[in-house]
């Protein structure tokens, strides 16, 4: 079974053609997503997230939902399952979003995507000279493993429980690089 036959998969927003001409009279302002703001281990950097400034409203159709999968379409090819912390980002053309489905289940989804399987398949759709990327099709095309819903509920979980550990384990890491910095200037006004 591909992922195409049983999941929606479209392409995120190409937000220059929404940007507003002033971002200091702009009517809206989104949170959105960008390259820096997906980890490689599957999370949201909420730091990096970018304000689009915009004229107009964005579609629901570029904005996150509970239950999406967010991919990036250039390497790492990170996969993001969205959680209610992160509904409502827009999603740049640098991403394909994956609509939630009552057949197969998003986490595990997102677990799976992040896999050597799946990211072997996508290294071997690259496209482009400069920067490599991939399009929605290689995407479509993945091949899914037949496993019960009930199954990959289990594992979508495990994935989940995983990538909230390395993402408390990181926040711990920047405060005490920072609590390093400030023992260092403290120690040099001495």
């Amino acid at each position: 079974m591909f992922l195409g036959d049983v999941l929606e998969v479209r392409s995120g927003l190409v937000v220059s053609r929404k940007k507003a001409k002033d971002e200091n009279s702009a009517k809206y302002k989104y949170k959105q997503l960008n390259l820096r703001s997906v980890s490689k281990e599957g999370y949201i950097i909420e730091d990096e997230l970018e304000v689009l400034s915009t004229d107009e409203i964005i579609s629901s159709d570029y904005m996150t939902v509970v239950g999406d999968v967010v991919v990036r379409l250039t390497d790492p090819y990170t996969a993001i399952y969205i959680d209610d912390a992160y509904a409502g980002l827009v999603v740049s053309s640098n991403f394909a979003i994956i609509k939630e489905s009552k057949d197969y289940n998003s986490k595990f989804l997102a677990f799976y995507l992040n896999g050597d399987t799946a990211k072997k398949k996508l290294y071997s759709n690259m496209q482009g000279s400069i920067i490599k990327s991939i399009n929605l099709a290689a995407i479509e095309q993945l091949e899914l493993p037949l496993i019960p819903k009930s199954t990959q509920e289990v594992y979508g979980n495990l994935f989940s429980a995983i990538v909230d550990k390395l993402q408390t384990i990181e926040k711990i890491r920047e405060l005490e690089i920072k609590l390093q910095k400030q023992l260092v200037e403290q120690v040099s006004k001495m």
